[in-house]
């Protein structure tokens, strides 16, 4: 198993070793939630479908959210983008209804 260090400040470090944390244990799981959060964030980015994104803790969206993403993707593929980008995230947040549920393409220049 390959191995990976984690650099902590000293009083944190002192403060885990009198815990007792399971520092490898801790931090294979807080990795192992991040790849899937990321990863999970750049699928909407390619446009994957939003049901397709697997819900967890750190991965969920509401309907207006859900809206919102579909709105800035929807955006994007309207440019002819081969991704969405955080211009089109902004726009779809900024353009009225954008947070509502409603869907809409925005008509905001660059």
């Amino acid at each position: 198993m390959p191995k990976v260090n984690v650099y902590l400040p000293d009083d944190l470090a002192e403060a885990v070793k009198d815990a007792g944390v399971p520092v490898s244990a801790v931090c294979q799981r807080a990795l192992e939630r991040a790849v899937r959060r990321v990863t999970a964030i750049r699928e909407i980015g390619t446009g994957a479908p939003l049901d397709s994104v697997p819900d967890s803790p750190t991965v969920s969206f509401t309907r207006r959210s859900a809206a919102m993403l579909q709105t800035a993707r929807d955006n994007a593929r309207a440019e002819g983008a081969a991704q969405t980008d955080t211009g089109h995230f902004l726009r779809a947040l900024l353009v009225p209804g954008g947070m509502s549920g409603m869907h809409c393409v925005s008509t905001v220049a660059h």
